[in-house]
């Protein structure tokens, strides 16, 4: 129910393709998505500071959607509960 609610709006930040949801049973569901959008050989000519804001970057990014995922089932659960 969470990935349905918020699969669009990752869809929306970031291109459609680069978002994918997996489901195996007997593990952890999965949210993959392409964020490096810059070639490998980057982090070689990138500057120390270059590669500590791309990280921050991406560990905000990160937070952020599990913040996020964890209200909608919080939502979800209070809904389901009353």
């Amino acid at each position: 129910m969470v990935k349905d609610n918020e699969i669009s709006g990752l869809q929306e930040k970031y291109k459609s393709d680069d978002v994918n949801f997996e489901n195996v049973v007997g593990r952890l569901p999965r949210t993959h998505i392409k964020y490096f959008d810059k070639p490998f050989d980057w982090l070689y000519t990138a500057t120390p500071r270059q590669i500590t804001e791309f990280a921050e970057a991406m560990h905000e990014n990160a937070w952020t959607l599990r913040r996020r995922i964890e209200e909608r089932i919080d939502a979800l659960m209070e809904k389901e509960s009353a």
